[in-house]
């Protein structure tokens, strides 16, 4: 293969660069492991953005077309090098590429962007998988401030709650998809290993709510609410040598806002994945709501049903009106 030569030129300068930036700020011999560490950082965020620009924008500067294929089929004309801000694992990227305007849709377009693989959105695919790790288990502000602390991204917190909710919803749509394949018994049976004892619980819990809205008001007033989210859980326990369960050992949950119609699909998809096909015992648990154990006697029929402690215990009102007196049977018996 022929060398490139503008890509040569590029790894001498970066080199040359580099030893620069080294000579600069690597550390003596008596620097302490913290000086040595801080010295690193420093030289990764000076080196790292500045070659990704250079590297971006070389594919910017290829020879250009004046007229490109626009998919109203029609020609698109150049009509000057644009400018695109992105926010990236490694700072603001500033990509320079040609764009195009079609007279026929009047749309404008900037084909590079497809070669490299970018959307309309103004954050990598990198910084997205990041949010969406962090932001399930921190607030919109927190999730600000991590990426902030631990890789210089500086984003807003709306713009995190974007992201958020942007993936959720692509994760929700393949889920429930996933789902509805599972329903159909058309799903492949991915399990790699067979339960002993598989549980499934689920429950429905009230948690505060905020219907769609814009702070431009374009979709009306601020409209907060309780609503309740049908939650499931499926896991299984280390077993001792005496068939007792000691502490979980895996676990996978599933939650939803929808109905039970929405719910229960996704629960029985969680349910698969972990072998419940092919699991020697399963246990269901719930409280006292019908829409459970009618779900439950759909999904896992003849699996042990058992109401949880808290319900098998709580007092049960008297035919007289009074409220009769707390069970003193040990046995949490089924629910049906």
């Amino acid at each position: 293969m022929k060398p490139d030569p503008d890509r040569q030129a590029l790894i001498d300068q970066s080199v040359l660069r580099y030893r620069q930036i080294l000579e600069e700020k690597l550390p003596d011999d008596k620097a302490t492991l913290d000086q040595i560490e801080q010295a690193l950082e420093e030289i990764r965020n000076e080196v790292l953005p500045t070659l990704q620009e250079e590297i971006t924008n070389k594919r910017g500067k290829a020879c250009r077309d004046n007229q490109v294929a626009c998919p109203c089929g029609a020609q698109a004309r150049y009509r000057s090098m644009g400018t695109r801000t992105l926010i990236t694992l490694h700072g603001l990227l500033r990509w320079r590429r040609p764009t195009y305007y079609c007279r026929g849709c009047g749309k404008g377009s900037a084909p590079l962007d497809a070669s490299l693989g970018l959307d309309q959105s103004d954050t990598t695919l990198g910084v997205r998988d990041l949010v969406a790790f962090l932001a399930p288990d921190a607030s919109l502000v927190e999730t600000k401030q991590a990426l902030a602390k631990t890789r210089g991204i500086d984003v807003s917190a709306s713009t995190v709650e974007r992201i958020a909710v942007s993936v959720g919803t692509q994760l929700r749509e393949a889920q429930v998809a996933e789902a509805a394949l599972h329903h159909a018994d058309q799903l492949p049976d991915r399990r790699t290993a067979c339960p002993r004892r598989l549980y499934v619980g689920a429950d429905g819990v009230m948690a505060p709510l905020r219907d769609e809205w814009k702070q431009d008001g374009s979709l009306g007033k601020l409209n907060c609410r309780y609503g309740e989210c049908k939650t499931g859980v499926v896991y299984e326990t280390f077993v001792d040598k005496w068939g007792k369960d000691s502490r979980v050992s895996t676990r996978s949950y599933v939650a939803t806002t929808q109905d039970v119609t929405t719910f229960e699909p996704l629960l029985g998809l969680l349910a698969h994945r972990a072998g419940h096909h092919a699991a020697k015992e399963v246990i269901v648990l719930g409280d006292g709501a019908v829409w459970i154990w009618l779900m439950f006697a759909r999904l896992f029929p003849g699996a042990i049903q058992i109401l949880d402690f808290y319900h098998a215990c709580e007092p049960r009102p008297a035919s007289n009106g009074r409220r009769s007196a707390k069970p003193t049977s040990k046995t949490t018996g089924s629910a049906m």
